[in-house]
């Protein structure tokens, strides 16, 4: 995920679908400023370059989205792993990218809090946001994906259609690293 947003340098190429296309991304594990809930947002669409007129009601209308409204003045730090994943899709939905990246979104959540994440992702690619996201979770990949990629040790070895990924390719064998299978007998 961090090479398709830019982060990371790659060999290969990288292609936009639009040259003026926006993106964000959301980690698996967030970074929250020592700010409140709603600073957290608003520092997100000062750095968006959104108008000032315009942060509040936008940073609000992503609290609301999310569910979070009722804890708008509290600090960030201080929510639950649910709340802070659930801020930071709001963060990345108030500066209204045309892609969001997602490294793992629901790992290390509650069945609770993974339920509400996957409703907010829902949401997005509902609204007409393109979401491209890492999962090992073969389950939420089958509710949320439409397109399936599947990647072996950096190589592709299916890109299809999530319903015929999981009806022709689902059992597809991964490619064992002996050095891994080697340090894992080790531990």
């Amino acid at each position: 995920m961090p090479a398709l947003h830019g982060l990371l340098p790659h060999s290969g190429s990288r292609r936009v679908a639009e040259a003026g296309a926006s993106q964000a991304m959301v980690f698996q594990r967030p970074f929250m400023l020592r700010l409140s809930v709603l600073n957290n947002l608003r520092i997100a669409l000062w750095l968006a370059n959104v108008p000032k007129a315009e942060r509040v009601g936008r940073a609000r209308q992503a609290l609301q989205r999310s569910a979070l409204a009722d804890r708008a003045e509290r600090p960030a730090r201080t929510l639950s792993g649910g709340q802070q994943q659930r801020l930071a899709l709001a963060r990345a939905w108030a500066v209204r990218p045309d892609i969001l990246f997602l490294d793992e979104p629901t790992s290390n959540l509650d069945p609770a809090a993974k339920k509400e994440i996957e409703a907010m992702l829902a949401a997005f690619a509902a609204d007409g946001m393109t979401l491209v996201m890492s999962t090992h979770n073969l389950g939420q990949a089958k509710r949320l994906a439409t397109r399936m990629i599947h990647l072996d040790g950096g190589t592709i070895r299916a890109d299809l259609p999530t319903e015929r990924y999981f009806s022709e390719h689902a059992d597809l064998p991964l490619r064992r690293d002996p050095a891994a299978i080697h340090s894992a007998e080790e531990s």
